[in-house]
């Protein structure tokens, strides 16, 4: 049986304040009205006025229920004890609020005021942190890891994605971050604003990396974060000898207690990860055909050189996969940026140099 429409629809989270707003101004609880069939038991009228908490109500049921109501108003306690209720409470009422009006009741300052849902979503800025376009013609993207993103370098202009743009006279625009997985790396090139005219070059980057949101922000996680306690570990044959300890004290941070409680160097070293990067090479590969986009894309092998496992694992999918816009980069470093670990300036102008013969091989 259908229930009666809800006039007045009250949410929030179950405290003194919105205890006394619902008391004082008779509100049922949806239980109860779903009980009396949405009717008082003794005169049978309309129950008009019901209350929520997200915390005692399924989700889906709510979402119905705003949908059955005339108006919702939010009784925002301003400071929540349940940040989870808080999240899934502000995500409805940012629904709802574009299809019933809904009225903003301050508990503290006991004020009424429009409920006004935010402009953007807060992850909007890192779904899109990347670079934007440089002109309307066609141009060079650039994604990849530190590798590509130039990281210790002395002159930006020596970064080989930049060198091969000036080579093939386009602008450059480059959506690259440090020590970023490569699921993070292709998600780049898949959100950007990549036109038929334009060159894209990924730099494909080692496997045993996961890139989380943690903490208001995105964290790039690889093997190198517990390496310190992985090197004595099961784990530790994995590594080949005196790499782990010759890396910087930045790459060799152990992880925090609260990092390996999201994730564990287990996870990284496993299969899965190599099926992640696998996965999201095919896709980008798919979409950059559809798009007819001239691309290439890189795996910086030297990466990996200290987990010859994951190594092994991406070099037999490239090798069955065989796609001729796909290439290795050279391993062999003929110099080293400041910190004496990523390339220098002249192993980037030989990252270019591949580059460079390769586009022209397919595309001139």
């Amino acid at each position: 049986m259908k229930l009666d429409p809800i006039k007045i629809l009250a949410v929030g989270e179950v405290r003194q304040g919105y205890k006394d707003f619902i008391s004082n101004n008779g509100y049922f609880s949806y239980r109860e009205w779903e009980e009396h069939s949405g009717r008082y038991d003794t005169d049978k009228k309309p129950i008009s006025n019901v209350w929520v908490e997200l915390s005692h109500d399924r989700s889906l049921q709510f979402i119905e229920l705003m949908l059955d109501t005339d108006k919702v108003i939010f009784c925002d306690p301003v400071k929540w004890n349940d940040l989870d209720l808080m999240e899934c409470t502000l995500g409805h009422l940012n629904w709802i609020s574009n299809f019933r009006p809904v009225i903003h009741y301050n508990l503290i300052t006991k004020q009424y005021s429009e409920y006004r849902p935010p402009a953007q979503h807060k992850l909007k800025d890192l779904l899109h942190k990347g670079n934007t376009r440089k002109t309307d013609k066609g141009q060079v993207w650039v994604a990849g890891c530190s590798y590509a993103h130039g990281w210790f370098l002395q002159k930006q202009d020596d970064r080989y994605g930049q060198v091969f743009a000036d080579r093939i006279n386009m602008p450059v625009s480059f959506i690259t971050a440090p020590g970023a997985s490569n699921p993070y790396i292709i998600e780049q090139i898949l959100q950007a604003d990549i036109q038929e005219d334009d060159v894209v070059v990924i730099g494909l980057t080692g496997s045993a990396r996961q890139s989380l949101y943690l903490f208001d922000q995105i964290n790039h996680v690889n093997i190198h974060n517990f390496s310190t306690e992985l090197k004595d570990s099961k784990w530790g044959h994995l590594f080949k000898k005196n790499q782990v300890s010759d890396l910087t004290p930045e790459l060799l941070a152990v992880a925090t207690p609260k990092l390996k409680r999201y994730l564990k160097e287990e996870l990284l070293i496993s299969y899965h990860t190599t099926y992640e990067t696998i996965s999201h090479i095919e896709q980008v590969i798919n979409y950059l055909t559809k798009i007819k986009v001239k691309f290439l894309i890189g795996y910086n092998v030297a990466i990996d050189e200290a987990l010859k496992l994951k190594q092994g694992q991406l070099l037999s999918y490239l090798a069955w996969k065989k796609h001729p816009n796909v290439f290795l980069f050279d391993a062999n470093h003929v110099d080293f940026a400041k910190d004496s670990i990523h390339p220098g300036p002249k192993q980037h102008k030989l990252y270019a140099d591949q580059l460079t013969e390769l586009y022209n091989k397919l595309f001139k």
